[in-house]
């Protein structure tokens, strides 16, 4: 059977907060099919299928007019869907990623509506794979997006890098079945894949998957094969408003022939955001690339690029963009004088998980605290600070652990602090799930006696905290458990 793919990453049509009404739509209004350069375009005219990442969601070329900052950006008219008239294989959009769902639930509905209405398919809605039949294949191909999005509104398929496999609920492979993932991963402009991705590629290559195409970077990363599995941790940007730097002007396009197996890579390369032409690489070569484009602080130099870039432009720049970045460093400048006066309840139980909350104590100097545990001989160690004590209880027992609820929960309300701080157990639990339900900041530090397992209280507390630490690396995951050291050497 001869069949073809060809896959690319990001494709933004809209405008980010860097870029709006000085970028892709205002440059190219009417003419986004010349985004694309004829000699692109017979590139990927080798595919029967073609597959990218739709990092933007869509609006009715009516309401161009009237967008603002707020509403307009990471969407696009629905007429830069001609970008893809060229393109005559079967086109399928993954939209499982946080730009896509940015404006909520309606944007998605509208937006895959259009997608659909223009001949182009959608994957990633949820669990389920789109399903098609080319010749005598079935493909499956499914979208996931596994990157925090704090706008998340449930319109697409969001999961973790532990959980995916299990929330897939996969069935057992049939002989004429291919399966292919577009997943939202990695770290941004980081050109090497984190082990995260690591793992998951080879849970993903077990569990039958033949291609998984990656993506959110923004740079290129890797390609590499895991038994029989393809994978492209990340194609980088095929068309993206990130012109401040050659690598995220850099895509990959991925091509790969089902009936002789063989595979093509290429870079893309965006001038003034137009996709102006295609170069051959391979394995080796992408992977010499990554490795002499990566460093540990590349994302941090992306961003001060980002700020140059707005800087040398500064002329092009509307009362939109510059009002929004004023009032950013405003309130970046506010939070700053705030932190000088921040009201900390630090709370633990009494014994190690107390001794190991003091050890903490100098990094909040010049703060104001309030000390919560269930030991009042404690006072005399945190004098000249304010100091609470509640009851005492473990968790077999029902009725003190509801009584010391009610207690840490009249001392949040009383006194309203800013941030909880605490290293457990049970108080420092009740705290944790208070602070969650009245919206304030909270730090669970796990107790470092934990060397096997996070705690049970840290196991509940990393359901509602706002950071959660553990002092044994190995416990971390870096995706809701961190590890930033230890309180005691």
């Amino acid at each position: 059977m001869s069949f073809k793919l060809s896959s690319v990453g990001d494709i933004m049509l809209g405008e980010n907060v860097h870029h709006f009404k000085r970028g892709i739509i205002t440059r190219y209004k009417n003419n986004y099919t010349s985004l694309m350069a004829p000699p692109v375009i017979k590139t990927l005219s080798y595919a029967d299928l073609f597959l990218f990442n739709m990092e933007s969601s869509l609006m009715p070329d009516e309401l161009l007019s009237s967008r603002d900052i707020l509403n307009g950006v990471y969407r696009a008219p629905v007429s830069t869907l001609t970008f893809f008239d060229n393109i005559h294989a079967i086109k399928v959009a993954n939209i499982a990623n946080n730009h896509f769902g940015q404006h909520g639930q309606s944007s998605i509905d509208f937006s895959i509506s259009a997608l659909n209405k223009k001949g182009i398919e959608v994957t990633g809605r949820d669990n389920r794979p789109l399903i098609l039949k080319i010749g005598t294949k079935k493909i499956k191909i499914w979208g996931v997006s596994l990157v925090t999005d704090n706008a998340y509104s449930g319109g697409y398929f969001k999961s973790s890098y532990e959980e995916l496999i299990e929330v897939m609920q996969l069935k057992i492979k049939e002989d004429d079945e291919i399966r292919i993932i577009s997943i939202h991963w990695g770290d941004e402009y980081q050109t090497i894949e984190n082990e995260q991705q690591k793992r998951l590629a080879k849970d993903l290559s077990e569990a039958g998957f033949d291609i998984i195409l990656g993506h959110h970077p923004h740079v290129v990363q890797p390609v590499k094969q895991i038994g029989s599995t393809r994978v492209i941790y990340s194609h980088g940007n095929f068309i993206f408003d990130q012109d401040f730097s050659k690598i995220t002007r850099t895509g990959l396009i991925f091509q790969f022939d089902f009936a002789t197996d063989k595979q093509n890579l290429l870079f893309s390369h965006q001038k003034r955001h137009q996709i102006y032409k295609t170069t051959l690489t391979s394995p080796d070569e992408l992977l010499h690339y990554c490795i002499k484009k990566h460093h540990r602080l590349l994302p941090f130099f992306m961003r001060i690029l980002m700020k140059l870039e707005l800087i040398v432009h500064f002329h092009t720049l509307n009362r939109s963009i510059v009002k929004v970045f004023g009032q950013r460093l405003l309130c970046k400048k506010l939070r700053k004088a705030s932190m000088s006066n921040l009201k900390i309840l630090a709370i633990a139980s009494s014994g190690g998980h107390w001794i190991q909350l003091m050890r903490l104590m100098p990094a909040f100097t010049n703060q104001q605290l309030i000390f919560v545990t269930t030991n009042k001989g404690y006072r005399q160690q945190v004098e000249g600070n304010e100091f609470y004590s509640v009851s005492d209880a473990t968790r077999w027992q029902k009725l003190k652990l509801i009584k010391m609820g009610f207690e840490v929960g009249k001392i949040m309300f009383m006194k309203n602090p800013d941030v909880i701080i605490s290293t457990g157990a049970a108080p420092g639990l009740m705290a944790i799930i208070w602070a969650w339900i009245l919206r304030k900041k909270s730090i669970w530090v796990d107790s470092i006696a934990n060397v096997d397992r996070v705690s049970m209280s840290g196991r509940i507390a990393k359901k509602f905290c706002t950071l959660h630490l553990t002092q044994w690396e190995h416990l971390a995951d870096n995706k809701i458990t961190f590890f930033k050291g230890t309180v005691i050497k």
